[in-house]
């Protein structure tokens, strides 16, 4: 048997029976078209048929739980228990598997975009940008020498000394620093209560440890009292920077 679309909806011809109830048996089904209207057959009315659509004409044969209505004047069989809407095909764009948005926010105004409006080079999650990552003085230091003179001592190299710190993590290289910076500066730095002088980027005043190299120039005395322009570099001893110190 198959109804209108095609479709099969007796047995397996092959001979696999259907699932439970859903496929009713050929034989039964020949022997119910068959019959004829008869003192054994119980009359169907007008109000017991389903809704009343069936004529008077036809009679309800039971097989287990399943009611079959058999009608006399068109020789066919009909299952009342199956409801018609739920044998209607309905094609896979018109099924709705999940609720509307305007279903689950009743009273809001809702946008549905095609295509995103945001471009693909700009990421979902942005990194967080500090532009201010270096602490630098805001007016220029007063110190024991003069800049001036320390300009006339750049022009002599038999003045000039150039030396790099270097060692180890936590060997105080930056510490030397900063005594050279209390011996030359009017300002007095504590580098007990405050970050390093040298350490002016927020990520080595965090971390408590130098990134960058840093240089500063000095002018500087002897024992004999003869002043010399001294370039020191503060290197980082940190494996991580050691191409700072190279």
């Amino acid at each position: 048997m198959y109804d209108e679309f095609g479709n099969m909806v007796g047995p397996d011809p092959n001979g696999a029976e259907g699932e439970g109830d859903d496929f009713m048996d050929q034989e039964w089904i020949n022997e119910m078209n068959h019959l004829q209207l008869g003192e054994d057959a119980p009359r169907q009315d007008q109000n017991d048929a389903p809704g009343n659509r069936h004529a008077q004409d036809s009679l309800v044969a039971y097989q287990g739980n399943r009611s079959i209505l058999i009608s006399q004047s068109v020789n066919t069989v009909i299952d009342v228990n199956d409801d018609p809407s739920q044998n209607q095909i309905v094609l896979h764009e018109d099924k709705q598997y999940y609720p509307d948005a305007e279903e689950v926010y009743q009273g809001a105004e809702t946008l549905v975009q095609e295509e995103d409006a945001i471009p693909i080079t700009t990421p979902i999650i942005a990194p967080v940008k500090k532009h201010d990552f270096d602490a630098q003085e805001k007016e220029v230091p007063k110190t024991t020498f003069n800049f001036e003179f320390l300009g006339n001592l750049s022009n002599k190299p038999d003045r000039i000394r150039n030396l790099a710190i270097c060692g180890h993590l936590h060997h105080g290289k930056t510490l030397l620093m900063d005594m050279l910076v209390q011996d030359t500066h009017l300002k007095y730095w504590s580098p007990e209560k405050e970050h390093k002088y040298t350490d002016t980027r927020k990520d080595e005043q965090d971390r408590m440890l130098s990134i960058k190299a840093m240089p500063m120039s000095f002018v500087m005395q002897s024992s004999r009292e003869k002043s010399y322009l001294v370039n020191v570099m503060d290197t980082p001893g940190h494996p991580n920077f050691m191409d700072e110190m190279a």
